[in-house]
Protein backbone atom coordinates (compact mmCIF):
# COMPACT_ATOMS: atom_id res chain seq x y z
CA UNK A 1 0.00 0.00 0.00
CA UNK A 2 0.96 2.90 -0.82
CA UNK A 3 2.46 6.01 1.78
CA UNK A 4 0.86 8.83 3.13
CA UNK A 5 1.61 11.98 2.37
CA UNK A 6 2.75 13.92 5.14
CA UNK A 7 -0.84 15.14 7.32
CA UNK A 8 0.94 16.21 10.32
CA UNK A 9 3.68 14.98 13.06
CA UNK A 10 3.47 11.28 13.46
CA UNK A 11 5.81 11.48 16.70
CA UNK A 12 5.02 8.49 18.71
CA UNK A 13 3.46 9.45 22.13
CA UNK A 14 5.34 7.41 24.55
CA UNK A 15 6.79 10.09 26.24
CA UNK A 16 3.00 11.11 27.84
CA UNK A 17 2.41 7.71 28.57
CA UNK A 18 2.63 5.52 31.79
CA UNK A 19 4.07 2.07 32.01
CA UNK A 20 1.44 -0.19 31.76
CA UNK A 21 3.49 -2.97 32.33
CA UNK A 22 6.23 -4.76 34.26
CA UNK A 23 9.72 -3.67 34.02
CA UNK A 24 11.07 -5.76 30.71
CA UNK A 25 14.33 -8.49 30.10
CA UNK A 26 15.56 -5.83 26.89
CA UNK A 27 13.99 -2.96 24.82
CA UNK A 28 14.47 -2.86 20.76
CA UNK A 29 13.55 -1.07 18.12
CA UNK A 30 10.74 -2.65 15.81
CA UNK A 31 10.18 -1.02 12.91
CA UNK A 32 6.62 -1.31 10.81
CA UNK A 33 6.56 -1.56 6.86
CA UNK A 34 7.05 1.81 5.75
CA UNK A 35 5.72 3.27 8.74
CA UNK A 36 7.49 4.85 12.14
CA UNK A 37 9.98 2.76 14.18
CA UNK A 38 7.85 1.89 17.88
CA UNK A 39 9.80 1.92 20.86
CA UNK A 40 9.13 -1.65 22.40
CA UNK A 41 10.03 -3.58 25.15
CA UNK A 42 10.01 -7.15 24.81
CA UNK A 43 8.75 -8.68 28.24
CA UNK A 44 8.35 -12.42 28.40
CA UNK A 45 6.68 -12.50 31.28
CA UNK A 46 3.25 -11.44 29.71
CA UNK A 47 1.13 -14.23 29.13
CA UNK A 48 -2.65 -14.85 28.52
CA UNK A 49 -5.17 -14.53 25.93
CA UNK A 50 -6.53 -11.59 24.63
CA UNK A 51 -9.98 -11.60 22.72
CA UNK A 52 -10.48 -9.37 20.21
CA UNK A 53 -13.92 -9.32 17.91
CA UNK A 54 -15.88 -6.55 15.43
CA UNK A 55 -15.27 -4.73 12.68
CA UNK A 56 -14.27 -5.99 9.51
CA UNK A 57 -12.87 -2.45 8.40
CA UNK A 58 -10.90 -1.93 11.64
CA UNK A 59 -9.81 -5.65 11.48
CA UNK A 60 -6.55 -5.24 9.45
CA UNK A 61 -5.50 -2.58 11.76
CA UNK A 62 -5.93 -4.49 15.17
CA UNK A 63 -4.42 -7.61 13.33
CA UNK A 64 -1.29 -5.97 12.82
CA UNK A 65 -1.39 -4.50 15.85
CA UNK A 66 -1.16 -8.31 17.41
CA UNK A 67 1.33 -9.59 14.37
CA UNK A 68 4.70 -10.44 14.70
CA UNK A 69 5.54 -6.87 14.04
CA UNK A 70 3.62 -5.65 16.54
CA UNK A 71 2.54 -6.46 19.83
CA UNK A 72 3.34 -10.26 18.86
CA UNK A 73 6.76 -9.26 18.76
CA UNK A 74 7.02 -6.93 22.26
CA UNK A 75 4.82 -10.07 23.97
CA UNK A 76 5.32 -13.15 22.42
CA UNK A 77 3.97 -15.30 25.35
CA UNK A 78 0.60 -13.55 24.84
CA UNK A 79 -2.10 -15.19 22.46
CA UNK A 80 -3.97 -12.15 20.77
CA UNK A 81 -6.86 -13.41 18.62
CA UNK A 82 -8.32 -11.35 16.14
CA UNK A 83 -11.51 -11.89 14.77
CA UNK A 84 -14.24 -9.87 12.37
CA UNK A 85 -17.99 -10.75 12.57
CA UNK A 86 -18.58 -7.22 12.44
CA UNK A 87 -19.29 -4.20 13.98
CA UNK A 88 -22.90 -5.25 15.59
CA UNK A 89 -22.02 -8.99 15.73
CA UNK A 90 -19.16 -7.79 17.95
CA UNK A 91 -20.83 -5.55 20.19
CA UNK A 92 -22.93 -8.12 21.29
CA UNK A 93 -20.47 -10.24 21.75
CA UNK A 94 -19.11 -7.50 23.89
CA UNK A 95 -21.96 -7.19 25.81
CA UNK A 96 -21.99 -10.72 26.78
CA UNK A 97 -18.87 -10.55 28.27
CA UNK A 98 -17.02 -13.05 25.14
CA UNK A 99 -14.35 -11.00 24.58
CA UNK A 100 -12.18 -8.29 25.39
CA UNK A 101 -11.81 -5.56 23.20
CA UNK A 102 -14.97 -4.50 20.68
CA UNK A 103 -14.00 -3.41 17.03
CA UNK A 104 -15.75 -0.95 15.43
CA UNK A 105 -16.10 1.30 12.22
CA UNK A 106 -19.24 3.51 13.53
CA UNK A 107 -19.50 4.98 17.34
CA UNK A 108 -21.57 2.42 19.69
CA UNK A 109 -24.96 2.99 19.21
CA UNK A 110 -27.54 3.80 22.38
CA UNK A 111 -29.10 0.39 22.62
CA UNK A 112 -25.78 -1.26 23.02
CA UNK A 113 -25.27 0.98 25.91
CA UNK A 114 -27.92 -0.52 27.48
CA UNK A 115 -27.33 -3.64 27.03
CA UNK A 116 -23.64 -3.38 28.44
CA UNK A 117 -25.31 -1.42 31.13
CA UNK A 118 -27.61 -4.07 32.12
CA UNK A 119 -24.99 -6.69 31.90
CA UNK A 120 -22.40 -4.15 34.46
CA UNK A 121 -19.71 -3.89 32.07
CA UNK A 122 -18.17 -0.87 32.29
CA UNK A 123 -16.11 0.21 29.37
CA UNK A 124 -13.55 2.78 27.66
CA UNK A 125 -14.02 3.77 24.46
CA UNK A 126 -10.70 5.05 22.29
CA UNK A 127 -9.84 6.08 18.42
CA UNK A 128 -7.15 4.52 17.08
CA UNK A 129 -7.53 5.45 13.32
CA UNK A 130 -9.37 8.01 10.89
CA UNK A 131 -11.21 6.18 7.66
CA UNK A 132 -13.05 8.01 4.79
CA UNK A 133 -16.18 5.71 3.05
CA UNK A 134 -15.01 5.08 -0.04
CA UNK A 135 -17.31 5.97 -3.11
CA UNK A 136 -15.88 3.30 -5.97
CA UNK A 137 -17.00 2.43 -9.71
CA UNK A 138 -15.60 -0.28 -12.30
CA UNK A 139 -12.41 1.45 -14.13
CA UNK A 140 -14.27 1.51 -17.43
CA UNK A 141 -16.74 4.16 -15.97
CA UNK A 142 -14.88 7.46 -17.39
CA UNK A 143 -18.39 9.66 -16.41
CA UNK A 144 -18.68 9.43 -12.43
CA UNK A 145 -15.68 11.54 -11.77
CA UNK A 146 -18.01 13.24 -8.64
CA UNK A 147 -21.58 12.53 -7.26
CA UNK A 148 -23.31 14.43 -4.73
CA UNK A 149 -24.55 13.29 -1.57
CA UNK A 150 -28.23 13.86 -2.82
CA UNK A 151 -26.70 11.47 -5.97
CA UNK A 152 -26.05 8.52 -3.34
CA UNK A 153 -28.99 8.94 -1.27
CA UNK A 154 -30.97 9.03 -4.41
CA UNK A 155 -29.34 6.08 -5.54
CA UNK A 156 -29.45 4.30 -1.67
CA UNK A 157 -32.23 5.46 -0.13
CA UNK A 158 -35.02 2.26 0.04
CA UNK A 159 -37.48 4.70 -1.97
CA UNK A 160 -35.34 4.48 -4.42
CA UNK A 161 -36.25 2.95 -7.83
CA UNK A 162 -33.36 3.60 -9.73
CA UNK A 163 -31.82 0.72 -11.90
CA UNK A 164 -29.88 2.87 -14.70
CA UNK A 165 -26.75 5.76 -14.61
CA UNK A 166 -28.80 8.10 -16.67
CA UNK A 167 -31.51 8.55 -14.38
CA UNK A 168 -29.03 9.79 -11.58
CA UNK A 169 -27.72 12.52 -14.11
CA UNK A 170 -28.79 12.82 -17.49
CA UNK A 171 -25.08 13.29 -18.64
CA UNK A 172 -24.74 9.91 -17.11
CA UNK A 173 -24.88 7.16 -20.18
CA UNK A 174 -27.49 4.32 -20.30
CA UNK A 175 -26.04 2.27 -18.69
CA UNK A 176 -27.63 -0.50 -15.97
CA UNK A 177 -26.83 0.12 -12.69
CA UNK A 178 -25.40 -2.81 -10.58
CA UNK A 179 -25.34 -1.45 -6.39
CA UNK A 180 -22.83 -3.40 -4.71
CA UNK A 181 -22.03 -3.13 -0.81
CA UNK A 182 -21.58 -4.23 2.75
CA UNK A 183 -24.32 -6.29 4.74
CA UNK A 184 -26.22 -4.74 7.55
CA UNK A 185 -23.97 -6.46 10.08
CA UNK A 186 -20.78 -3.79 8.95
CA UNK A 187 -20.60 -0.55 10.56
CA UNK A 188 -19.85 0.88 7.12
CA UNK A 189 -22.93 0.11 6.45
CA UNK A 190 -24.71 1.59 8.89
CA UNK A 191 -22.25 5.03 9.09
CA UNK A 192 -23.18 5.26 5.02
CA UNK A 193 -26.76 5.03 5.54
CA UNK A 194 -26.50 7.28 8.97
CA UNK A 195 -24.70 9.71 7.14
CA UNK A 196 -26.37 8.98 3.39
CA UNK A 197 -29.85 7.85 3.74
CA UNK A 198 -30.59 9.80 7.39
CA UNK A 199 -31.08 6.55 8.93
CA UNK A 200 -29.74 2.57 9.16
CA UNK A 201 -33.09 1.50 7.90
CA UNK A 202 -33.29 3.93 4.93
CA UNK A 203 -31.13 2.25 3.00
CA UNK A 204 -32.73 0.19 -0.06
CA UNK A 205 -32.07 -3.52 0.23
CA UNK A 206 -32.49 -4.75 -3.49
CA UNK A 207 -28.66 -4.56 -4.02
CA UNK A 208 -25.97 -6.86 -4.26
CA UNK A 209 -24.66 -7.82 -0.43
CA UNK A 210 -21.55 -8.88 0.31
CA UNK A 211 -19.92 -10.36 3.80
CA UNK A 212 -16.38 -9.70 3.36
CA UNK A 213 -15.07 -6.66 1.22
CA UNK A 214 -12.40 -9.27 -0.61
CA UNK A 215 -15.89 -10.97 -2.24
CA UNK A 216 -16.83 -7.11 -3.21
CA UNK A 217 -14.28 -5.85 -5.27
CA UNK A 218 -14.30 -8.27 -7.62
CA UNK A 219 -17.40 -7.55 -8.10
CA UNK A 220 -16.98 -4.44 -8.91
CA UNK A 221 -14.42 -4.35 -10.78
CA UNK A 222 -16.25 -7.42 -12.74
CA UNK A 223 -19.11 -4.87 -13.83
CA UNK A 224 -18.69 -1.53 -16.02
CA UNK A 225 -22.05 -0.69 -14.47
CA UNK A 226 -20.88 -1.05 -10.97
CA UNK A 227 -21.06 1.08 -7.85
CA UNK A 228 -20.20 0.39 -4.27
CA UNK A 229 -18.81 1.80 -1.20
CA UNK A 230 -15.67 0.00 0.94
CA UNK A 231 -12.86 1.46 3.77
CA UNK A 232 -10.43 3.64 2.33
CA UNK A 233 -7.53 0.80 3.05
CA UNK A 234 -9.93 -1.69 0.45
CA UNK A 235 -9.75 0.81 -2.01
CA UNK A 236 -6.04 2.18 -1.81
CA UNK A 237 -5.00 -2.13 -1.66
CA UNK A 238 -7.29 -2.36 -5.42
CA UNK A 239 -6.78 0.90 -6.75
CA UNK A 240 -5.15 -0.51 -9.87
CA UNK A 241 -8.70 -1.71 -10.79
CA UNK A 242 -10.98 0.66 -9.50
CA UNK A 243 -11.65 4.25 -9.83
CA UNK A 244 -12.81 6.73 -6.67
CA UNK A 245 -15.80 8.88 -7.20
CA UNK A 246 -14.96 12.28 -5.77
CA UNK A 247 -17.92 13.16 -3.39
CA UNK A 248 -19.73 17.33 -2.84
CA UNK A 249 -20.94 17.32 0.81
CA UNK A 250 -21.89 20.95 -0.34
CA UNK A 251 -18.46 22.78 -0.73
CA UNK A 252 -17.00 21.12 -3.91
CA UNK A 253 -15.93 17.74 -5.07
CA UNK A 254 -13.46 16.25 -2.87
CA UNK A 255 -11.28 12.71 -2.81
CA UNK A 256 -10.53 10.81 -0.49
CA UNK A 257 -6.45 10.36 0.97
CA UNK A 258 -4.97 11.16 4.05
CA UNK A 259 -4.83 14.52 4.19
CA UNK A 260 -8.59 15.18 3.11
CA UNK A 261 -9.92 12.23 5.56
CA UNK A 262 -7.64 13.68 8.15
CA UNK A 263 -8.58 17.50 8.09
CA UNK A 264 -12.26 16.86 7.63
CA UNK A 265 -12.29 17.98 4.51
CA UNK A 266 -13.71 14.85 3.02
CA UNK A 267 -16.91 15.58 4.74
CA UNK A 268 -19.39 14.10 5.40
CA UNK A 269 -17.91 10.50 4.83
CA UNK A 270 -15.14 10.88 7.09
CA UNK A 271 -15.20 8.75 10.58
CA UNK A 272 -13.36 7.67 13.42
CA UNK A 273 -12.30 4.09 13.88
CA UNK A 274 -12.77 2.54 17.37
CA UNK A 275 -12.06 -0.15 20.16
CA UNK A 276 -13.61 -0.22 22.71
CA UNK A 277 -12.64 -1.79 26.14
CA UNK A 278 -13.91 -4.04 28.56
CA UNK A 279 -12.69 -1.86 31.59
CA UNK A 280 -12.61 -5.18 33.77
CA UNK A 281 -10.28 -6.63 31.28
CA UNK A 282 -7.84 -4.11 31.66
CA UNK A 283 -7.17 -5.16 35.05
CA UNK A 284 -5.35 -8.28 33.24
CA UNK A 285 -1.49 -6.34 32.33
CA UNK A 286 -1.87 -8.32 28.95
CA UNK A 287 -4.71 -6.37 27.78
CA UNK A 288 -3.19 -3.17 29.17
CA UNK A 289 -0.05 -3.53 27.41
CA UNK A 290 -1.94 -4.39 24.45
CA UNK A 291 -3.57 -1.09 24.14
CA UNK A 292 -0.68 0.90 25.33
CA UNK A 293 1.16 -0.62 22.47
CA UNK A 294 -1.43 0.41 20.14
CA UNK A 295 -1.42 3.85 21.53
CA UNK A 296 2.16 4.35 21.42
CA UNK A 297 3.56 2.31 19.14
CA UNK A 298 0.47 1.85 16.69
CA UNK A 299 0.77 4.29 13.78
CA UNK A 300 2.84 3.19 11.49
CA UNK A 301 1.19 0.02 11.55
CA UNK A 302 -1.77 2.48 10.94
CA UNK A 303 -0.32 3.33 8.33
CA UNK A 304 1.32 0.36 6.45
CA UNK A 305 -2.61 -1.06 6.72
CA UNK A 306 -3.54 1.78 4.65
CA UNK A 307 -5.37 3.78 7.08
CA UNK A 308 -5.04 7.34 8.44
CA UNK A 309 -3.28 7.98 11.86
CA UNK A 310 -3.83 9.81 14.49
CA UNK A 311 -1.99 13.03 15.22
CA UNK A 312 0.27 12.32 18.69
CA UNK A 313 -2.13 14.63 20.95
CA UNK A 314 -5.05 12.38 19.85
CA UNK A 315 -3.35 9.26 20.64
CA UNK A 316 -2.15 11.10 24.18
CA UNK A 317 -5.19 11.98 25.00
CA UNK A 318 -6.63 8.67 23.88
CA UNK A 319 -4.23 7.00 26.13
CA UNK A 320 -4.94 8.95 29.14
CA UNK A 321 -8.23 8.00 29.19
CA UNK A 322 -7.65 4.75 29.35
CA UNK A 323 -5.02 5.40 32.11
CA UNK A 324 -7.90 7.62 34.17
CA UNK A 325 -10.14 4.96 33.82
CA UNK A 326 -12.74 7.07 32.14
CA UNK A 327 -15.55 5.07 30.92
CA UNK A 328 -18.79 5.77 28.56
CA UNK A 329 -19.29 7.15 25.26
CA UNK A 330 -17.86 9.90 23.75
CA UNK A 331 -18.45 9.28 20.00
CA UNK A 332 -22.22 8.53 20.25
CA UNK A 333 -22.24 11.85 19.47
CA UNK A 334 -19.65 12.42 16.99
CA UNK A 335 -20.46 14.38 13.50
CA UNK A 336 -18.66 15.20 9.98
CA UNK A 337 -16.24 17.48 10.53
CA UNK A 338 -16.14 17.18 14.07
CA UNK A 339 -12.57 17.94 15.81
CA UNK A 340 -11.67 15.12 17.51
CA UNK A 341 -9.77 16.58 19.96
CA UNK A 342 -12.99 18.20 21.15
CA UNK A 343 -14.56 14.87 21.22
CA UNK A 344 -12.05 13.68 23.73
CA UNK A 345 -12.16 16.97 25.73
CA UNK A 346 -15.24 18.42 26.04
CA UNK A 347 -17.12 15.89 25.16
CA UNK A 348 -15.79 13.87 27.70
CA UNK A 349 -16.86 16.09 30.39
CA UNK A 350 -20.51 15.93 29.28
CA UNK A 351 -20.99 12.26 27.99
CA UNK A 352 -17.98 9.84 29.84
CA UNK A 353 -18.81 8.69 33.56
CA UNK A 354 -15.77 7.92 35.92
Amino acid sequence: MRSWIPICTLALAGALLGGACAPSAKTEETTTTGGSPAVTETDTNLSGDIKIDGSSTVYPIVEAFASKDGFGNMAPNVKTVVNQAGTGAGMEMFARGEIDIATASRPIKDKEIEALKKAGIEFIEVPIAFDGLTVVVNKENTWAKSMTIDDLKKVWHKDSKITNWKDINPAFPDQKLVLCGPTDAHGTYEYFNETVNGGTDQGRQDYNQFPEYSSMVPAVTGDKGALGYLGLAYYEENKDSLNVVAIDGGNGPVTPDGTTVQDGTYSPLSRPLLIYINKKSLERPEVKAFVKFAMEGGSGLVKDTGFVPLPADIYAKAWERVEKGITGAVFNTFKPGMSMADALSSGAAATATK
